[in-house]
């Protein structure tokens, strides 16, 4: 993943989204039931992701031993 060059390295949920090519719902309802990184919300109302907080959250999407469990 290319993550944009930003102060702090955060990424916008909108950087998320192209990444994980999910749409913004799908993120949202991760989000209401506590399945994503924590976020803040700028005086601007953009919603931010520290970038060590989503590679934390990715890797430990992987972490329960399924991916590419065949069954």
């Amino acid at each position: 993943m290319n993550h944009p060059t930003i102060p702090g390295s955060w990424l916008t949920i909108s950087d998320i989204l192209t990444d994980l090519d999910v749409p913004e719902h799908e993120w949202r309802e991760w989000q209401a039931v506590g399945q994503t990184p924590l976020s803040v919300v700028s005086a601007d109302g953009t919603e931010w992701v520290r970038l060590a907080h989503y590679e934390r959250w990715l890797d430990s999407l992987t972490d329960d031993g399924t991916e590419g469990d065949e069954r």
